[in-house]
């Protein structure tokens, strides 16, 4: 009850704000700073919400309410006024652009391992019960059996989460088959691991590192203005 309560005076002490920045400024001088438009998107986001809750359809659409998450968003308005959040703000948005390239590159390279992978791998992992190579046993949780478990594979082993475990799984079976598919898939397991883990991941890092390090070169450079 008082949760509700105090939602709906929140709801309206942003409608009563935009109406007085409204009155006040006039609708052209509204919209041109982005900010006041970003308002008037929350605004209305809560009022859809407030009058699917009170007119009943909240009762049946209960996701609806998830808008009022929405007004958490107006924590990025502290962006005009604290510099050094505007600063952090822009290094983020730098870093998600350069991100894009980086983003390309290793679903390339994830591909490649699944396709290496399901053709290695596909249906050959088996373990019964008693955790023993088995040809009718099941397979484990990390396969290949479908480009879906090895797609998740894959990631698993590049963010280095217990990979060993993996490559010694598939190298258990595979030793039973034969010396030579053992040593494949060790090698294998490894080359995605350095490629993924230590290539991939620490160049995303550098990436990371670099934007933001060009934001801090930004707000020296403003600070030196400043002094001037």
């Amino acid at each position: 009850m008082i949760y509700d309560f105090l939602n709906d005076i929140f709801t309206w002490a942003f409608v009563a704000e935009m109406i007085i920045k409204l009155l006040g400024l006039g609708f052209t001088e509204y919209i041109k700073d982005s900010f006041n438009k970003f308002d008037a998107v929350i605004v209305i986001l809560s009022l859809v919400e407030f009058v699917l809750v009170n007119t009943g359809f909240g009762g049946n659409l209960g996701a609806f309410s998830a808008l009022r998450g929405f007004r958490l968003l107006r924590v990025f308005k502290l962006a005009r006024g604290w510099k050094q959040l505007r600063i952090l703000l822009k290094a983020m948005a730098m870093s998600i652009i350069a991100l894009s390239t980086f983003s390309v590159l290793m679903l390339i390279i994830i591909f490649i391992f699944m396709l290496l992978g399901m053709e290695l791998f596909a249906f050959k992992i088996r373990y019964n019960e008693d955790d023993e190579p088995s040809v009718t046993g099941s397979s484990p949780r990390e396969n290949f059996d479908t480009p879906w478990q090895a797609f998740i594979t894959i990631f698993i082993v590049i963010v280095g989460d217990d990979w060993n475990t993996i490559m010694y799984s598939h190298y258990r079976v595979l030793m039973e088959t034969s010396t030579t598919q053992g040593y494949v898939a060790v090698g294998f397991f490894i080359c995605l691991f350095i490629m993924g883990n230590l290539v991939l991941l620490n160049l995303f890092l550098a990436i990371l590192l670099q934007n933001f390090g060009d934001g801090s070169e930004g707000k020296d450079e403003d600070k030196e203005q400043d002094d001037d």
